[in-house]
């Protein structure tokens, strides 16, 4: 019954992309993790079963705590960035680019690559 309503809204308007009632859960679950919702909050709206399931799906959508904690040593040892580099690596499942950053520290010629890959 929601379903044949939901294709009926659909229709109203030919502009509309076409999407399944599934879609509109997943995206909930995206714009959650884009707020800073925590995985307990996303399990407990989507009525997962286990935070596992929430896990499993969604956490390809989750900033990763790496980032964040590079940027605070970074300011811990008062680095400054001063360029990007990237690296292809050939693996058996295909080519894969590696993002770094540059960073030094002021008045240094020593320079320290920092991962950006998370």
């Amino acid at each position: 019954m929601i379903d044949k309503k939901f294709k009926q809204i659909l229709e109203r308007d030919k502009d509309l992309k076409k999407i399944r009632i599934h879609d509109l859960r997943h995206s909930h679950a995206s714009l959650l993790i884009n707020q800073g919702e925590d995985y307990l909050v996303v399990k407990e709206r989507l009525g997962h079963a286990s935070i596992t399931t929430t896990i499993d799906t969604y956490s390809h959508l989750y900033p990763s705590k790496q980032k964040h904690w590079l940027i605070n040593l970074m300011i811990y040892f008062k680095m400054e960035k001063i360029g990007n580099s990237t690296k292809t690596e050939k693996k058996r499942q295909g080519p894969k680019t590696l993002s770094f950053l540059l960073y030094r520290r002021p008045g240094s010629n020593r320079h320290v690559l920092a991962d950006t890959g998370f």
